[in-house]
């Protein structure tokens, strides 16, 4: 037994990160087969009330020190804004239009295109690797995309999918989530991982709430299902919640480009979840092309 645990205690950073990556392509799969009839935005909305009692629990277990700098919190206020309000609901919205295997494709355009903004916004310079990296994740992606099959519809979902509607809100999550991240560079090195995580789910559940006001989205009708309630609670608890302590342990023991690249292969992981468990149809190139995509988003986050 000495082994196996020996094992697990050297490498538990890349454990956990493997773990928030397995939960995560769980999690995107149970929003898929349980958010039908809700808003992209009222799915954002609620898994990040789930989010923000999680994260408040632990800031008052931990009580981490805040930062004295106001260039901190503003950072992180913009980047849950573009991140979290802007990318996570687009991201909401492919889900609906094309499904979840090509979901978790478009979350490997992210690196490229922060690699892209903080080559122009910081001055970071892009390694051949890097640059080679982004090609490979853009045909990746590309390729998901072109052999996904436009994702069903149920009869009781008023929201129709189309496909063009989902390659707009793929580009417009992989240019938010990449601005966030950027944004959340700056400021996340100087607050605990938790308290930074607080500060941008904050400003992003209040922008939601603006919103909120001027169109229904759909939350109110899993009142009459308290069954899927639950199972939307917990799917918000496992990958909002569970997710990010997961990712946080990952992170702070082992290397962040080690653990980023586990964490970005989540997308493999959706392809047999999605179609073993939720019958999505899934074609051998997509899950090909997915995997080469994975293999681009490794090649920048490890560069």
């Amino acid at each position: 037994m000495r082994e196996p645990l020996q094992f697990f205690s050297t490498h538990t950073g890349e454990i956990a990160a493997l773990g928030a990556a397995f939960v995560w392509a769980i999690a995107l799969c149970l929003y898929r087969r349980w958010g039908y009839g809700i808003k992209p935005w009222g799915l954002n909305l609620f898994k990040n009330w789930v989010g923000l009692a999680g994260m408040t629990v632990l800031l008052l277990l931990t009580r981490p020190a805040w930062p004295g700098d106001p260039t901190i919190y503003f950072a992180l206020m913009l980047s849950g804004i573009a991140g979290i309000t802007i990318g996570d609901t687009a991201g909401y919205s492919v889900l609906r239009h094309l499904g979840a295997p090509a979901a978790a494709a478009s979350v490997c355009m992210g690196p490229p295109l922060s690699a892209a903004l903080a080559f122009f916004f910081l001055g970071e310079s892009l390694s051949g690797r890097e640059v080679l990296g982004m090609w490979i994740t853009v045909l990746g992606v590309g390729g998901t995309l072109f052999f996904t099959p436009r994702a069903s519809v149920r009869a009781d979902d008023t929201f129709l999918p189309s496909r063009g509607w989902g390659v707009f809100w793929l580009l417009l999550g992989g240019l938010s989530h990449s601005l966030g991240a950027v944004l959340s560079r700056y400021g996340m090195p100087h607050v605990d991982s938790y308290l930074g995580t607080f500060l941008r789910l904050l400003p992003a559940q209040i922008v939601l709430l603006g919103v909120r006001y001027f169109q229904p989205s759909g939350v109110r009708s899993l009142a009459r299902d308290p069954r899927r309630l639950r199972l939307l609670i917990a799917t918000a608890t496992l990958g909002t919640f569970c997710g990010l302590i997961l990712m946080s342990i990952g992170l702070k023991y082992s290397k962040a480009g080690i653990a980023t690249a586990l964490m970005s292969t989540y997308p493999l992981w959706v392809v047999p979840i999605a179609h073993y468990f939720l019958g999505e149809k899934v074609k051998w190139q997509s899950a090909i092309f997915t995997a080469i995509a994975c293999v681009g988003c490794a090649m920048i986050v490890m560069s």
